[in-house]
């Protein structure tokens, strides 16, 4: 059935839109004029249209026609150049694809991407969080809030309107066609690339696109209405990971662990450095924060039991990373 992936040419859209057409069905991409669609494929059953989460009337355009609807599109930043952006095009743009689909009518079903950090981190790594976790950080950095916020409004909106809608909450995403890169795969970039002295005492899940992609499409076809779905990989620790990179890539990882304090102080010079050369800063405060000696594990029991899915192990996730940043090298 025909399907609608709004922010089609980011690291979870692409990877959707390419997934979709292999498995046959036609796929109406929504993406902003000033898009890079490098990843996009030129395929018969493919339609390109434009627009925007801001312009309203672009997305009831967009939605008009289509039973299926994945919502993608976010901005996935540690910048602080725009204080705001990060949130207010998370809420509105969450606001804007609900009412359009309500406008539209004839949506059987929307995916809501959402994220872990939502879910939020734990103390104890021997503890994974589950679907009944919600962040209860005091002062979340940006993205973190944008995400609880626009998650927890999206339900909301869905049971205000009479959508149903499935939202799902995808860990540490790694894999092909990124070209920005997300912050995610930069962990990866930055280790390869020499970039990485030392590293903190802390974890995370690591999943692979791919995995995600096709854990939206069976939250399509299997979630329960107004449920949320963890799409995690293996849980990991920092030192383990870089471990396990440093094996697949040859590089050798780091073995100077920083202390918190010395992270926190480190952030906050990457943030002046990047406030000088208008770039995004390695680090900032309030992630150091939020994530030194703090774990971001979970399960995806949940998404196992009722999806059907069953993500790929860490090894073949970073193997197929790796690979592909060699045979596309970003500049």
């Amino acid at each position: 059935m025909p399907a609608l992936v709004t922010g089609a040419s980011g690291h979870i859209g692409s990877n959707l839109v390419k997934q979709l057409l292999d498995q046959g069905e036609k796929v109406r991409a929504l993406i902003r004029k000033s898009s890079n669609t490098a990843c996009l494929p030129d395929h018969k059953n493919l339609e390109i249209v434009y627009g925007d989460v801001y312009d309203r009337p672009s997305l009831v355009a967009a939605v008009t026609g289509m039973p299926f609807v994945y919502h993608t599109a976010a901005v996935y930043s540690l910048s602080r150049k725009n204080p705001g952006q990060i949130l207010e095009t998370a809420m509105q743009g969450t606001r804007n694809i609900l009412e359009a689909v309500k406008v539209a009518g004839g949506v059987k079903r929307v995916v809501y991407t959402s994220s872990v950090a939502a879910v939020g981190m734990t103390d104890d790594p021997t503890r994974p969080l589950d679907e009944s976790n919600w962040t209860a950080d005091s002062d979340p950095d940006e993205y973190t809030r944008a995400k609880l916020e626009s998650e927890k409004l999206a339900h909301s909106l869905a049971r205000e309107f009479g959508i149903d809608l499935v939202a799902v909450n995808p860990a540490l995403v790694l894999g092909a066609l990124d070209l920005k890169p997300t912050p995610s795969n930069k962990v990866v970039l930055d280790f390869l690339q020499g970039k990485v002295p030392a590293y903190l005492e802390t974890g995370f899940s690591a999943v692979s696109v791919e995995d995600v992609a096709a854990g939206h499409i069976l939250a399509m076809q299997k979630g329960r209405s107004g449920e949320r779905y963890i799409l995690s990989g293996e849980n990991v620790k920092l030192v383990d990971f870089f471990e396990i990179l440093g094996k697949i890539s040859g590089k050798k990882p780091p073995g100077i662990k920083l202390p918190r304090p010395l992270a926190i102080g480190m952030a906050a010079m990457f943030e002046f450095a990047a406030g000088i050369t208008k770039s995004e800063p390695l680090a900032t405060v309030q992630a150091m924060k939020s994530i030194t000696n703090r774990y971001g594990f979970y399960s995806f029991a949940r998404a196992g039991k009722e999806l059907g899915y069953k993500p790929r192990s860490l090894d073949q996730t970073l193997r197929s990373t790796v690979e592909w940043f060699e045979k596309n090298p970003l500049t």
